[in-house]
């Protein structure tokens, strides 16, 4: 009886062990399966925004935004590391700094990892601001009015100014004169 009992248990043992392997190679083949699928869905998607791999640069932009005069803080933890391929650079080291990892990313790319559509009006955080009342809505690229900054590449040592109120023209050009010199020194280009 004891030998029946072992051999039963060895038979038991090997059965499981098969049946374990078995779904082992299954699950190797159907993750492998989906890793390709979500490759080639990766592949499509860089294909369709022309967006770059991971590495393919290393730019630097500086940047500020007013809402009402108002300059919008992007220090704080939240705003940190929010995507891999664009993020903002260490608060502590450049502050105000797009930091782009990848060809390819554009300005509305960027600032809608900060929840931030840069359109026809502007909308922070689900807010929208719009031409109304003597308020305007205002995007600078390089000291340039630039109304179509969503579709613009990010560039090594751009300056951005993203601004929407009734400022005079003075007070729009102290806006552009306070964006910083970071993204230079973290490019090492000044």
């Amino acid at each position: 009886m004891r030998r029946k009992t072992k051999r039963n248990l060895l038979i038991g043992t090997y059965a499981v062990l098969i049946i374990a392997i078995a779904y082992l190679s299954w699950l190797d083949v159907s993750l492998r399966g989906s890793l390709d699928a979500y490759a080639d869905g990766y592949r499509d998607l860089q294909w369709i925004t022309g967006v770059g791999d991971f590495g393919s640069t290393h730019e630097h932009a500086d940047f500020l935004v007013f809402v009402n005069g108002k300059q919008i803080d992007f220090t704080r933890p939240e705003h940190q590391e929010v995507h891999g391929l664009v993020h903002l650079e260490d608060p502590e080291i450049a502050p105000y700094v797009i930091h782009k990892h990848a060809t390819g990313i554009t300005y509305g790319m960027f600032f809608t990892t900060l929840d931030i559509d840069v359109g026809d009006c502007l909308t922070v955080n689900s807010k929208e601001f719009c031409d109304s009342n003597g308020r305007l809505v205002k995007y600078y690229l390089n000291g340039k009015l630039t109304p179509d900054l969503a579709n613009a590449e990010i560039s090594d040592v751009d300056k951005v100014l993203v601004s929407y109120g009734a400022e005079s023209v003075s007070e729009v050009q102290q806006q552009l004169t306070s964006i910083g010199d970071n993204a230079c020194k973290q490019s090492k280009k000044c």
